[in-house]
């Protein structure tokens, strides 16, 4: 199969790399990719690695927001886009669900609502939820807590899962 792939032109999409950058996988090895794609930071050697193969790499919604690699989102213009919308279909009274962390985009998102919030007056609760998983009692609880709220708004999809489990449950 890798023998065929280097008669086509491909681009790689990769969610997540993985956690061990010890070594080039053999997608990149072997020469079967033109391009990657990659939606998680990468180390600087990975992406010299890259580089020195002459791989080109464009990393999506990282941390690295100046570098020529990189694509980031307008979070705040994304957070006002989304709460206008569920004003305009009647909701009232917000939540964020915080997830832990500094990468961008989780700060980024946690601040444009905040500030949407602020400049448009709404009533609004904010919940630390620092780790995936271990934190379903506190949205369970959060959600018998304030039975008044709207709509909850996650800074990041990992806390999906949480919440179906906690709202499935009331």
């Amino acid at each position: 199969m890798l023998s065929m792939a280097k008669k086509y032109d491909k681009v790689l999409i990769m969610d997540h790399f993985g956690d061990n950058f010890d070594e080039l996988p053999i997608i990149i090895k072997e020469d079967t990719v033109d391009g990657i794609a990659i939606f998680e930071d990468i180390p600087e050697e990975f992406q010299q690695e890259l580089i020195r193969h002459n791989i080109p790499c464009v990393q999506v919604n990282n941390s690295a927001l100046d570098s020529p690699m990189s694509i980031t989102y307008d979070e705040k213009q994304g957070m006002e886009i989304a709460i206008m919308h569920l004003l305009d279909k009647g909701r009232s009274r917000f939540a964020l669900f915080l997830s832990g962390g500094d990468h961008h985009s989780v700060v980024a998102r946690h601040k444009g609502f905040v500030e949407v919030m602020t400049e448009n007056n709404l009533e609004y609760e904010i919940l630390d939820v620092s780790h995936v998983g271990s934190d379903y009692d506190r949205i369970y609880n959060f959600l018998l807590e304030h039975n008044d709220i709207g709509a909850i708004i996650l800074s990041h999809d990992d806390l999906v899962i949480d919440l179906y489990k906690a709202m499935n449950k009331l």
